[in-house]
């Protein structure tokens, strides 16, 4: 792949988008998550005590640190499932090199997939015995 030539800004410029910046920004991504989440639960504290001096507690030492950690949770797990996308991207981009970047023709597929062997006949049925007859006494 073409990103690892191309700089920083140059990924960023990419207009034919044949570079990625996602996988190299996503710790900035992350750490601005908790800043803001850390901007927003000081927000929710003074909000909270401008309210009332219960509520700013209540807000400071229950409800605030369980929105803030509830906050970076959901940051951390939808910034996880976005990296592990472009993982997956870059792993098929390997893949297609490895493989000569052909392109898949589901003709050709049909065409080179051995068949399952045919099941073996079933053995013809003999005809029923006669149990032997008991001995005489």
């Amino acid at each position: 792949m073409e990103s690892e030539n191309k700089g920083f800004f140059g990924a960023l410029f990419d207009l034919s988008f044949s570079s990625l910046i996602t996988t190299k920004i996503i710790k900035i991504l992350y750490v601005l998550s908790i800043i803001l989440a850390a901007i927003a639960y000081i927000g929710w504290v003074i909000t909270g005590f401008n309210a009332d001096a219960g509520i700013g507690v209540f807000v400071l030492l229950i409800a605030g640190p369980i929105g803030l950690l509830l906050s970076i949770i959901y940051a951390r797990v939808i910034l996880e499932i976005i990296i592990v996308v472009f993982r997956l991207l870059e792993t098929n981009i390997a893949i297609a090199d490895v493989l000569g970047a052909k392109a898949v023709d589901p003709t050709s597929i049909a065409a080179t997939t051995q068949a399952p062997p045919a099941e073996p006949p079933a053995p013809e049925a003999e005809p029923p015995h006669d149990p032997p007859a008991p001995p005489a006494t």
